[in-house]
């Protein structure tokens, strides 16, 4: 971490500014902003890179002829010569249905086999044997249809149900029959969905296993789970969606793991504890696929354990078990060794996330990484030379880089050397590395290293044609100190004409989340810092105690007090800034969605005059309307912790709130539901309070298309209004 730079930051940003103004540049429109990529190509959307076949050969996505369609290429990464694997255009031609690559669902590693769905059917496609086919033909949607490693079976869920096709027989097999709305087999319940398996799992909750013939899937069971009602307005009588979400306290679904044996027909259900007061998740299946693993996690959330099972008999035994006296995570990114000697996790049981070496019988081999910041993720690991690949998030926290060290957890070596953000893919005998980087002032470049990290040649640089014309402001980072004396990461956009005898107006754009971070070196994808820093308006981002920037000793400290010490954070970083001379301290404005909507409202109520004005999107306003899951490894259960729950309650705080604020609410959001908001309007209103409310028909969580418009031009109005005192044109500002 740099040095705090609270002290002599006006001095040396003074020198910095008066020494390098830029020449007259463009500056941004409201347009630009809206024009969703037509129109300042400040950058170029990059080389779409997938991912190495070998240790020599990667693959990329990029038009090759008129049509501008996609092919997939291959390319030598020493001679730099490429070959067209599959030519867009030609692979069409295949499909009597006339599929394009951007169309696939689904496919084998090799490229050869290939899945597709239209109106709820699944046609497959063999390359090699010229070969197309639709499989189904009974137009029931069928969800997260996947191909068996082999190529040789599909698996969906349908009705709630697990089927498995076999391609050569066209024959469906129906492998559970219980489906309903409240039993769900290899499909997820929307909490864990959420929560647990991520976003990315588009609900599926069933694994293939590598030799194909096995598949197991998880049940859940939603009957004691309450419902919660979604209005729909369109129609003269509202029409009620029905969701299935337990909020804190609440019964969880009960969850049983199976498998299901697709030679024999048969389904064997592990001996696991399916009791609503605990989580199963993460199934993954042994190299040799002789266990299937899975992980436990009690309803406290802060004892992990990890089963290893018999895919034949369902007998389990637990080989890891692991206890935080604040709150322990799922481990998404396990590593089985394909030697069978153990396992690789990733853990912040130390303090900061780093990696350690287990035997399949719960026995440490090695700490493999001891860092004082943390391991991001688990990349790659070569057994045949005994190194793994990783990236982390220091030094400083606000840069990513990638490493590579020995199993044995010797010879740890930084493989990027930038000050910027890092993502990279290495070969599969580590002699090639594909480094994508950009920094807080430049877009991103893709260069190939070798094995060591050291320059080869620049693949690609997303700069795009505009990036010199226009005024990008001039973006910092640096630390300020909260009221303890902890150095907080801050980047800020200035204008470039920078005057510091002028008052300039502040807008945060917070999130402030449990092991969120928001401050990072990379050059932002949005212009909106860019525009608002156009017009005098100085944009920060910050991150509080609770981001991943620090140890689980720091950011633990938010265990059970959530609204409490990150908004002290974000109220202290607010005086201080609002105290640097050329600030104006009656224009500072914070803005949020979600967990940021419940931080603006937060920082508004407990700021004691230090925000003046605030936009709260779709927020949390009471922890005991939030999902269980989330809510509970935070804050334990209401009953558990009313104190907590009291305290972090925006409702608690509102009488010391007096006026400035805009929400924005989607009246359909299945996630934050508008009953946070309609509380806070009920109270606001009760007593007297100014505020001002948006809400927006059938919206989910966000606000997209076509509402977006007029959410984005509302919220610039506001701003305009509050912070530089004039009226926004969108036609001409």
């Amino acid at each position: 971490m740099k040095k705090n730079l609270y002290l002599p930051l006006l001095a040396s940003l003074l020198f910095f500014f008066s020494s390098n103004l830029d020449a007259q540049k463009e500056k941004f429109k409201y347009a630009d902003l809206m024009s969703f990529g037509s129109g300042p190509q400040i950058t170029k959307p990059g080389l779409d890179i997938i991912s190495w076949v070998d240790d020599k050969n990667y693959l990329v996505s990029k038009p090759v002829n008129s049509s501008n369609a996609k092919s997939i290429i291959k390319v030598n990464a020493e001679t730099n010569q490429e070959e067209v694997l599959i030519d867009a255009d030609a692979f069409k031609l295949l499909t009597k249905e006339k599929f394009a690559l951007n169309q696939v669902l689904d496919k084998t590693g090799d490229y050869n086999i290939f899945l597709f769905q239209k109106d709820n059917d699944i046609f497959y496609l063999n390359r090699s044997e010229k070969n197309f086919k639709q499989l189904t033909d009974d137009k029931l949607e069928k969800k997260n249809p996947m191909l068996s490693p082999d190529g040789k079976k599909i698996a969906y869920t349908k009705s709630n149900n697990l089927f498995v096709f076999q391609i050569e027989d066209m024959r469906e097999e129906q492998v559970t029959f219980d489906g309903s709305e409240t039993i769900l087999n290899g499909y997820a319940s929307w909490v864990y969905y959420e929560e647990i398996l991520g976003r990315a799992s588009r609900y599926r909750a069933f694994y293939w296993s590598h030799d194909s013939r096995k598949i197991a899937f998880m049940r859940f069971d939603e009957t004691n789970v309450p419902l919660f009602p979604l209005t729909i307005f369109d129609e003269v009588h509202p029409e009620i969606e029905w969701q299935r979400y337990p909020k804190a306290g609440d019964p969880n679904p009960s969850v049983k793991i199976a498998v299901y044996h697709t030679e024999e027909n048969k389904t064997v259900w592990l001996d696991t504890d399916e009791e609503s007061n605990n989580y199963l998740a993460w199934v993954y299946w042994s190299p040799d696929d002789s266990k299937l693993l899975y992980q436990w996690i009690n309803r406290g959330w802060n004892n992990l354990k990890i089963f290893s099972a018999d895919p034949f008999t369902g007998k389990s035994t637990e080989i890891y078990d692991e206890k935080q006296n604040t709150w322990v995570m799922f481990f998404d990114d396990i590593y089985f060794l394909k030697d069978h000697s153990g396992l690789i996790i990733r853990s912040s049981k130390d303090n900061f996330y780093n990696l350690y070496y287990y035997d399949y019988e719960g026995k440490l081999i090695s700490k493999l990484t001891d860092n004082d910041f943390n391991v991001d993720g688990l990349d790659y690991i070569d057994e045949a030379k005994g190194e793994l690949y990783f990236h982390a998030h220091g030094m400083p926290t606000w840069d990513k880089h990638f490493y590579k060290i020995k199993l044995d957890g010797s010879n740890q070596t930084k493989l990027t050397n930038e000050s910027a953000t890092h993502d990279c893919k290495v070969s599969l005998s580590g002699s090639y590395i594909i480094d994508r980087f950009s920094s807080a002032a430049s877009p991103a470049k893709v260069v190939l290293l070798d094995g060591s990290g050291n320059f080869l040649r620049l693949l690609d640089d997303t700069e795009g044609k505009d990036f010199d014309n226009y005024d990008l402001g001039r973006t910092e980072m640096f630390t300020m100190k909260n009221d303890t004396g902890l150095d907080l990461p801050v980047k800020w956009i200035l204008p470039s004409d920078f005057d510091s005898t002028k008052k300039y107006p502040v807008l945060f754009s917070v999130y402030a989340g449990p092991e969120v971070k928001e401050v990072r070196n990379q050059f932002a994808f949005a212009k909106s810092g860019f525009y608002f820093a156009n017009n005098d308006i100085i944009y920060v981002n910050c991150d509080t105690r609770a981001s991943i920037h620090f140890g689980k000793h720091i950011f633990g400290q938010i265990h059970k007090n959530l609204g409490r010490y990150e908004i002290d954070d974000l109220i202290s970083l607010g005086k201080r800034i609002k105290q640097l001379p050329f600030i104006d301290p009656g224009k500072i404005g914070i803005a949020g969605g979600s967990y940021g909507g419940y931080a603006v409202l937060m920082a508004l109520a407990r700021g004691e005059g230090t925000f003046n004005f605030g936009i709260s999107e779709f927020p949390v306003t009471d922890w005991r309307l939030y999902d269980n899951a989330y809510t509970e490894r935070f804050m334990d259960k209401p009953d558990e912790n009313a104190e907590g729950y009291s305290f972090g309650s925006v409702i608690s705080h509102l009488n010391n709130y007096e006026s400035g604020l805009l929400i924005i609410h989607g009246t359909m959001d299945d996630n934050v539901h508008m009953q946070n908001t309609i509380q806070i309007v009920d109270w606001l209103t009760d007593n007297n309070k100014d505020f001002e409310l948006m809400l927006y028909p059938n919206s989910r969580h966000g606000i997209g298309f076509p509402k977006m418009h007029h959410s984005q031009r509302m919220k610039m109005k506001f701003w305009f209004n509050n912070l530089l005192n004039k009226n926004f044109d969108p036609l001409t500002d």
